[in-house]
């Protein structure tokens, strides 16, 4: 009951009471002669307008923020503000009132108003949302051994678990706006969905069935979607990689997170040919993830640097250990002689018959490996597995996936924590280069390695 309240209290203070301009209630179209339409009484509550009707003339007028929209039943002409626009269908009179054609919603206003219609074929459906914000669909698959709970949006979804007890299951979406209905609320293994919008958030409440014995938290690209599984059976659990239910976001076993943007200083790194500087995007990258991990509220996160300034492998080794760090991560992208190889790569540490120096001080022998480099050895099973997580989210960035692999990296030497390196594509790739050039990219990149790790960290595996 405790905790029951302190998520409902985490959550009253997240959502902000919302204003008539964040979001409205969808509205249901009606299907009319094989065509979908909007009564004008949904319409003005849709835009949040004045509605004046005039039987005798069957003019409507709807008066939005000032800017009059001006129909006529039987006529395609609508006139918005001093523009006019013709529609593919007339506006009609039925229930003793005009209905409008929905590509007045979908397709005119937005031109007009500072306001994101969305039309949902789905389930018949429009919805104001307000500009800049990502509009996302909720649905319910619900079946007695295996029910889905999915959000979708053409865009990406910034997210953030909250809580995954068997109490709640509790999913806040950044800058998003709720664009339809639900078709359902209850079903299958979820006994409650339940939508909680405000201050440009949406809190996505669910209430597990007791039977639930294991769940999934992942996400798919192409649309984005964040889906959420729920099993009964033991059996699909282990076959399907699902957690044990209760396995939440730990605070004690992880903590305390360290994010390695490589090189800097006078090490630059690989150099791309149109100038991208590899020091630049590790950078860049490490600090979007750290904010991104940091607002989740579960970890601590640290970088070895947060400036331009070239550093050791061995000091930044030292800075993690020193940190008391439970994950590392070192970030880098790739190069290679041959401008064809692309795509990111994620590297565990293994020593290389322990006869081989991987220091680069080393200047030629063959030693035996200190205690202190093979460290990361002790972390093998765990690093894989965090290799996996990331392997796993990156892949919906839109670059190409190549491999997670052994080898015996300079990066990961003396760190005593579960640790891998991941090389964020080609920047000797034209194409690859061009991506992680763009800024939206990086951010992509970013949010990946911050859910990878939070997948890792819900795995609860050492």
């Amino acid at each position: 009951m405790r905790r029951r309240s302190i998520h409902s209290l985490l959550v009253c203070l997240l959502l902000v009471a919302v204003s008539p301009s964040a979001a409205s209630e969808a509205r249901r179209a009606s299907e009319i002669d094989g065509r979908y339409y909007v009564s004008i009484n949904d319409a003005a509550l849709l835009l949040g307008a004045t509605k004046f009707w005039k039987v005798e003339t069957r003019k409507a007028v709807l008066n939005v923020e000032g800017t009059r929209i001006r129909l006529t039943v039987g006529s395609p002409v609508v006139v918005v503000g001093d523009r006019a626009f013709v529609l593919t269908a007339p506006v009609l009179f039925r229930s003793g009132m005009p209905y409008v054609p929905v590509e007045l919603f979908s397709d005119i206003l937005p031109q007009v108003f500072q306001k994101r219609i969305v039309w949902n074929p789905a389930n018949k459906t429009l919805s104001v949302i307000r500009s800049g914000m990502t509009p996302v669909v909720v649905s319910l698959e619900p079946s007695e051994e295996l029910t889905y709970v999915t959000i979708e949006s053409a865009e990406r979804i910034d997210y953030s678990p909250i809580s995954l007890s068997s109490e709640s299951f509790i999913i806040l979406l950044e800058d998003a706006g709720v664009a339809g209905t639900l078709p359902a609320r209850e079903g299958g293994l979820v006994k409650k969905l339940e939508l909680e919008e405000g201050g440009g958030r949406i809190a996505v409440r669910i209430r597990p069935d007791s039977r639930v014995v294991g769940y999934v938290l992942k996400r798919e690209s192409g649309p984005d979607r964040i889906i959420i599984g729920f099993t009964s059976s033991a059996l699909r659990m282990r076959a399907l990689g699902f957690t044990p239910l209760g396995v939440e976001l730990p605070r004690g076993m992880y903590r305390v997170v360290v994010l390695d943007p490589g090189h800097g200083g006078k090490d630059m790194g690989v150099r791309g040919e149109n100038g991208t500087l590899e020091k630049n995007l590790t950078l860049q990258i490490a600090r979007e993830a750290r904010t991104i991990l940091t607002r989740a509220g579960n970890l601590e996160v640290f970088l070895t640097r947060d400036d331009d300034s070239q550093q050791s492998l061995e000091s930044r080794a030292s800075r993690a250990n020193a940190l008391q760090g439970d994950i590392y991560v070192s970030i880098h992208c790739d190069g290679y002689p041959s401008s064809l190889a692309r795509g990111y790569s994620i590297e565990v540490f293994k020593a290389s018959g322990g006869l081989q120096s991987l220091s680069p001080r080393h200047k030629g022998g063959a030693v035996t490996l200190s205690s202190w480099q093979r460290v990361p050895e002790g972390y093998t099973r765990s690093s894989l597995a965090l290799a996996s997580a990331l392997s796993g989210s990156l892949g919906a960035t839109g670059l190409r996936e190549l491999s997670v692999r052994k080898a015996p990296v300079l990066a990961l030497e003396g760190v005593d924590m579960p640790s891998v390196l991941v090389n964020c594509g080609f920047l000797t790739s034209g194409e690859d280069e061009s991506i992680l050039a763009r800024s939206s990219s990086r951010s992509e990149i970013a949010a990946a390695i911050a859910e990878g790790i939070q997948n890792f960290v819900r795995q609860g595996m050492r």
